[in-house]
């Protein structure tokens, strides 16, 4: 029985790691860290030289106090008893899905948390209106107009929404629907020409509400959003707007933001208007004149706007 002891006994030794083959714990170690900078150069600088590799590689030979010989001859050993080398490449694995985990979690730039909740976003506030308006004749040289030209916060492929809550009572001679009287959103592009879609206003007493819903062109930037909510000469007897809003929505994957749009926090809060419309904020603050002091009431007949371009 003395040969097969001997036998176990030598094959025991020849599996044993030699003192200068790096132990498996750190050759774990070293191994991230190779792979992980061979990722970071072939995603940041795919076309580096080898001597620049070879730069990287050095650096982290010598944080763990080795040279390229001790690596070469351990990764050998490894390599020659695959097993072994199995358990390291399991560990190594372990360690990449902990890190990207990590990483999706934002452990170790939580800062960019609020960059990617930025970049989630697909809708920004053209316009800021009031809550609300109430007319009882058309006001002067007025339409009832807004116009936006803030053209850092258009890009290409966007669709402008326009939406709002509109009771309008007529005139004994006005009929309930006027198809000379409109709303009407415009989209100017960067080579000068306009799109409108139009919907016509309805004179019935009834709270409609109108969505304006249109998708820019794909190829060409808007420059300025314009819109009415009352467009005509026909007089009126009560005209009340409530709850409007303008926005533009964008496909943050094909036409991502400019970083200095997305860096700005005021890009989430209400754009400043650039031509508010005049009449209707002095009526609003002319305290002389009524103002409806309760919100329209939501469960009146609405409808969803329809219109042609």
């Amino acid at each position: 029985m003395v040969f097969p002891v001997a036998l176990a006994v030598c094959l025991s030794g020849c599996q044993m790691r030699p003192t200068n083959v790096m132990r498996s714990s750190k050759m774990v170690d070293v191994l991230c860290d190779i792979h992980l900078t061979e990722a970071t150069i072939q995603t940041r600088i795919p076309s580096a030289a080898n001597a620049t590799k070879q730069s990287y590689h050095d650096a982290i030979f010598e944080k763990y106090g080795i040279t390229r010989s001790d690596f070469d001859r351990s990764i050998t050993w490894y390599a020659r008893h695959p097993y072994k080398l199995a358990e390291v490449y399991a560990e190594v694995q372990a360690r990449m899905e902990t890190l990207v985990q990590e990483v999706g979690d934002y452990k170790y730039h939580p800062e960019a948390k609020l960059i990617a909740a930025a970049d989630s976003l697909d809708t920004i506030p053209l316009f800021s209106f009031a809550p609300q308006y109430l007319f009882h004749e058309l006001p002067v040289n007025d339409t009832l107009q807004f116009e936006t030209d803030q053209t850092h916060y258009f890009a290409v492929g966007d669709v402008i929404v326009w939406r709002f809550l509109q009771r309008m009572s007529p005139l004994d001679s006005l009929p309930d629907r006027a198809d000379s009287i409109v709303a009407r959103l415009w989209v100017s592009y960067e080579d000068g020409h306009t799109d409108s879609l139009s919907s016509p206003v309805y004179a019935d007493t009834l709270t409609r509400r109108y969505t304006f819903r249109m998708p820019t062109g794909r190829t060409l930037k808007p420059v300025k959003v314009k819109g009415a909510f009352y467009v005509g000469t026909m007089d009126f007897k009560r005209l009340q707007i409530d709850s409007a809003s303008l926005t533009r929505i964008y496909n943050h994957h094909r036409y991502p933001l400019p970083d200095s749009i997305r860096r700005k926090a005021d890009a989430l809060l209400p754009v400043k208007q650039t031509k508010p419309m005049p009449q209707a904020l002095k009526l609003l603050e002319n305290s002389n004149r009524e103002l409806l002091k309760s919100p329209l009431h939501t469960n009146d007949t609405s409808r969803r706007a329809s219109g042609s371009r």
